[in-house]
């Protein structure tokens, strides 16, 4: 049987289980199982656990509506309603399997993580920008934009998709980044659009892997500096186009080649059946390592100067290249190997 122990403010329950101890003081609740417990101050929905101590908070919402502020670690549940206000998360929020985001409006991530519990889906027309730098965490599950939908990414902030499948069916703009100082960190993470992604303006970071599917373009078209982290890959998978013309109304100069940095040997471009577009004046990968598998298909320029430069002549800019057993390379274009 259970001892029951009064003290005051606090209430002790002592199950069977030695670990599973609950604690009620005047501030907050302990329980270690599913159960739903208040005192006078606080409803905290345990999905698994909860441990409050001291002053910490833990909300759990049934929706938001119009502009808020989440001081603490919390879960939303049902519809978020921004109306064009702005959500601010000053601790890691949650968003149940049931939530959804029916308005444009403001994210204020504050370097914290929307941690989705289930799949999320950006409704048709709505315009979420991102106001300060943060983390969309999949945890496995599928961020989807509807028509028209998109996510736009402030000056000087970084967004993190994270651990996600990123959808978008019908939206022709996926993601505004607004300056040349607006950054998108992709981590872990598959995209599958069923329109033409153009990345036109500032940067990209790549970590872990990262996989383009489906049927479409992927073209980048910034002229600013993006980076393919340690131990990373970014992976053109099978049927799926990548472009490289920075620029979008004029040819790229000699210079902009270079602008998809590898930043050592373990940092790796993977085309699988999948098509190169070097429509302009060429691309040049240095420092890190290429594969190529199944039929590849490059289309590029005649010519050594604006071609697919692979290496820079140096052993540092030297690029470890791997034609798998099963590649095809086409190549129509000129493809020189500097190294």
């Amino acid at each position: 049987t259970d001892d029951i122990k009064n003290n005051s403010n606090a209430i002790v329950k002592l199950s069977t289980e030695a670990s599973e101890l609950s604690v009620n003081n005047s501030n907050a609740i302990i329980k270690i199982d599913k159960d739903l417990r208040s005192d006078s101050n606080a409803i905290n929905y345990i999905s698994t656990h909860f441990i409050s101590i001291n002053d910490a908070k833990f909300y759990t919402i049934n929706g938001l509506t119009g502009s808020s502020i989440i001081d603490g670690h919390g879960k939303v549940s049902g519809i978020i309603d921004l109306s064009g206000s702005t959500l601010t998360i000053n601790k890691d929020l949650n968003i149940g399997e049931q939530t959804t985001i029916n308005s444009s409006g403001n994210l204020d991530l504050q370097n914290n993580a929307l941690i989705m519990d289930g799949n999320l889906t950006i409704p048709e027309n709505s315009r979420i920008k991102i106001t300060s730098s943060g983390v969309i965490d999949g945890q496995g599950h599928n961020l989807e934009l509807g028509a028209g939908a998109k996510l736009v990414i402030d000056n000087n902030v970084t967004l993190t998709l994270r651990n996600l499948n990123w959808i978008s069916p019908a939206s022709t703009t996926q993601v505004e980044m607004q300056t040349n100082d607006s950054n998108l960190t992709l981590q872990n993470i598959s995209i599958c659009f069923d329109r033409d992604f153009t990345f036109t303006q500032g940067h990209l970071f790549i970590i872990n892997d990262v996989f383009f599917t489906g049927t479409n373009k992927f073209s980048y078209s910034s002229t600013s500096t993006s980076y393919i982290a340690p131990h990373s890959t970014l992976c053109f998978d099978a049927n799926t186009t990548f472009s490289y013309s920075p620029r979008n109304s004029s040819r790229h100069t000699l210079s902009e080649r270079n602008l998809i940095k590898m930043l050592d040997k373990t940092s790796t471009l993977f085309f699988n059946n999948s098509t190169l577009q070097l429509p302009d004046s060429g691309w040049q990968i240095t420092n890190g390592s290429i594969f190529f598998d199944n039929k590849v298909t490059i289309n590029g320029t005649p010519t050594e100067q604006e071609s697919f430069e692979i290496g820079d002549g140096t052993d540092q800019g030297e690029v470890d290249v791997q034609i798998l057993s099963g590649a095809n390379i086409e190549n129509n274009g000129y493809i020189y190997l500097n190294q």
